[in-house]
């Protein structure tokens, strides 16, 4: 009979300081990226659409916004193509949230700190589908944005567990902890269009779960706080970081909690995972 695994603040602290370690932040250099595309009001349909089929091809897209953009145009824009936007649990002003360091914050997102990588709400069974992150203000250092491939993820999971990853697309197969009480949820499930998304999230209050699906959980953490697996690079100003939020995982680096750092986080099309979403089979 599989053994059960409950595990609280203190194993997930040893993930915390390792994170927020200067090893972990200098361990791979961010790149220069340059963005995909230019955006403004005024271009047509097909340079539209080009925009949000890289992002279905690859999980991610940077778009440059023009000068000093209306932050309800951009809203609107990405409606057209992502769907409609998800009301943010924390400060909503009409579609987006400002994410910046605020003192004595008591989240990641409200903190200079290094932000674990993880998927938008991952810590429940309802989350948006897309996120963006525009960068009104950069840091001045540190503060590098971080994506990490879930397909490569869950090929590497096939390689170490092979037919156990089925585990991961069971309802029940994590117990977590949440401001509301308890959740059970999947780690895994099918998406639409055929292909495997994640939902998850590497600290939590409170973790419960099969000691097999805890070895799966502890690998995953492992894959993607690997900086090897990462994608690095800084956000310039008025760059517009376009997620899919069930393919590619995300974090940041620390910064000085004397910059300041602003984004607008944008969430949209709401997901269940008690929905058709994780009604699909491998």
């Amino acid at each position: 009979m599989m053994s059960t695994v409950t595990v609280g603040d203190s194993y997930f602290q040893d993930l915390y300081l390792s994170i927020q370690d200067d090893i972990y932040s200098a361990a791979k250099s961010a790149k220069d990226i340059q963005s995909d595309f230019t955006w403004s009001p005024s271009m047509g349909d097909v340079l539209n659409t080009e925009i949000f089929d890289l992002l279905d091809c690859r999980g991610f897209v940077l778009v440059s916004v023009e000068t000093n953009p209306n932050i309800q145009e951009v809203i609107s824009w990405q409606n057209v193509f992502l769907g409609p936007s998800m009301k943010d649990r924390g400060d909503d002003r009409g579609g987006y949230s400002t994410v910046m360091a605020e003192k004595d914050g008591k989240f990641f997102v409200n903190s200079s700190l290094s932000q674990p990588i993880h998927t938008d709400e991952g810590h429940t069974s309802r989350f948006p589908r897309y996120i963006s992150l525009y960068c009104e203000t950069p840091s001045l250092s540190g503060g590098v944005s971080t994506l990490v491939s879930a397909e490569a993820m869950i090929e590497k999971l096939k390689v170490n567990f092979a037919d156990r990853i089925h585990q991961l697309f069971n309802r029940n197969a994590i117990k977590v902890k949440n401001v509301g009480g308890f959740e059970t949820k999947n780690i895994l499930m099918r998406l639409p269009d055929g292909r495997t998304g994640i939902s998850y999230s590497p600290i939590l209050r409170e973790l419960t779960c099969d000691e097999s699906i805890f070895e799966m959980f502890s690998n995953i953490t492992k894959y993607v706080h690997n900086p090897d697996n990462q994608i690095r690079f800084r956000l310039a100003r008025n760059h517009l970081l376009i997620v899919d939020n069930c393919r590619v995982l995300h974090g940041r680096t620390r910064f000085l909690a004397s910059d300041r750092r602003i984004l607008s986080r944008m969430w949209f099309s709401e997901c269940r995972l008690n929905s058709t979403l994780a009604s699909f089979t491998v």
